[in-house]
């Protein structure tokens, strides 16, 4: 099983593709709750870096539901797979179903 580490900063006034281009440089897969404007400046980042990749979580799960959907991911996957790609966790469907709005 391949080591995982995890850090949190506080990105609250920095704009998404700054916290993007912060994630890529240090070559982390960044995981966001902001379902609102990620995809989107995901996106733009994308017309002109690399991404290791994002994964987005519903804000409202507490950390140990995120966690739980984290570690399949983190256990079946390399980290290779989610180069240059985003993906809601757990599933599109889940985000729906759940009353969340995705733009």
């Amino acid at each position: 099983m391949p080591a995982a580490d995890f850090e949190a900063q506080p990105l609250n006034a920095i704009d998404d593709v700054a916290v993007l281009r912060l994630a890529a440089q240090a070559d982390r897969v960044l995981i966001s709750h902001d379902l609102k404007t990620t995809p989107r400046k995901f996106a733009e980042y994308r017309r002109t870096g690399h991404s290791p990749g994002v994964l987005l979580t519903p804000q409202l799960w507490p950390l140990g539901e995120t966690i739980e959907h984290l570690v399949p991911v983190w256990e079946l996957t390399e980290a290779s797979e989610w180069q240059d790609r985003i993906r809601y966790l757990p599933m599109f469907a889940d985000f729906v179903n759940s009353g969340s709005a995705i733009l």
